[in-house]
């Protein structure tokens, strides 16, 4: 098995040697050059190589010693009590929505099944609602909502902590609560998946000059994605650049230091956009306002600043955004993947 992993990671690194030559030749990146059919096809066969391999490749190791077992059929599901909407969104994916019987008010109650009841706020969720709910565990992200472990272990409820501070994170956080609800291996091919679609992605855009890109989910005060974030790391695999220094751990910044970086894209909600324009006259001094590139993460766009299975296919529609003369390289390297695991 390492064996298989020191070749895939060998032919990896390759793999992205030979795509910048493909790309842009020997000279220094450009980023209005065109794919031609023999790049394409050069980024399926990576693709589909990956796939083939991805039993080999490495995966996030889980911290709990469920994971090493093989997974056995439940003729009883679970009772999870969910405290973020994106791990709900993670259950779905597993097919096991039947096992949710609490959820935030963040969620979406009319998604979810009858027996699905309100367990309060997404960062102050109440304790008697979790417990009227009889729930046998309690997922939610660290250092997201306030709960305690040690009321749950009084109650005999256990309870899982998933990180999402990186992509890695995101991945792990799926493996995470596959295994707690005996869907380990979905939430396998799941990972393998996305790991395949943003390997595509960063195949096409690592050689292309990245523009500077900017996500917005506050105003007063500023707040955007820490350089260590999984967003940061999204915008990354897309092919942009992130703002590396100004930024607090928790995501706030200053007006100075986005008019210092002069950002090309902003991401942001489009109602927190309007109002900034109108109050905030120092974006005047942004090229991303200036010449109109906003990126709504609104609808299915907002799955980019979601940690769940829909990130990947939320990068590569930024990548598109971001490197639009490549969009179709992109949009067909997707769909040849999907095509790939919906046959294996």
């Amino acid at each position: 098995m390492s064996r298989c992993r020191r070749s895939f990671a060998s032919f990896e690194a390759k793999a992205l040697q030979q795509a910048a030559t493909l790309l842009v030749g020997s000279g220094p990146p450009r980023g209005g050059c065109i794919l031609t059919a023999r790049k394409v096809l050069a980024l399926f066969e990576l693709a589909c190589f990956a796939i083939c391999l991805s039993g080999c490749t490495r995966q996030p190791r889980l911290s709990t010693d469920k994971t090493q077992r093989a997974e056995s059929p439940q003729t009883t599901a679970i009772r999870v009590v969910s405290l973020a909407p994106s791990i709900t969104e993670i259950l779905n994916d597993l097919h096991a929505t039947s096992c949710i019987v609490g959820v935030t008010t963040a969620d979406r109650m009319g998604r979810l099944p009858s027996q699905v009841h309100s367990v309060g706020t997404l960062l102050q969720p109440s304790r008697e609602a979790i417990l009227a709910c009889n729930p046998q565990l309690v997922i939610a992200v660290q250092g997201m909502a306030d709960v305690s472990g040690q009321w749950l272990k009084s109650a005999h409820i256990k309870l899982l902590l998933v990180p999402d501070g990186s992509l890695e994170d995101v991945f792990r956080s799926i493996l995470q609560i596959g295994a707690s609800v005996n869907r380990l291996s979905l939430a396998r091919r799941l990972v393998r998946k996305m790991q395949a679609e943003i390997s595509a992605v960063r195949f096409i855009t690592s050689a292309l000059q990245p523009p500077r890109v900017l996500p917005i989910y506050q105003m007063n005060p500023l707040y955007t994605s820490a350089n260590t974030s999984f967003v940061a790391d999204a915008i990354r695999a897309a092919g942009g650049g992130c703002l590396t220094s100004g930024v607090s751990p928790t995501g706030e910044t200053t007006p100075e230091v986005i008019v210092q970086y002069q950002p090309d894209v902003i991401l942001c909600d489009k109602r927190i956009a309007h109002s900034a324009v109108n109050q905030s006259h120092w974006l005047a001094k942004v090229p991303a306002v200036h010449d109109n590139h906003w990126y709504w993460l609104n609808n299915d766009r907002e799955a980019l600043v979601r940690p769940t299975p829909r990130l990947a296919v939320a990068i590569a529609h930024l990548a598109c955004y971001l490197h639009p003369r490549h969009a179709a390289a992109i949009t067909h390297a997707i769909l040849h993947i999907d095509h790939a695991t919906s046959r294996s």
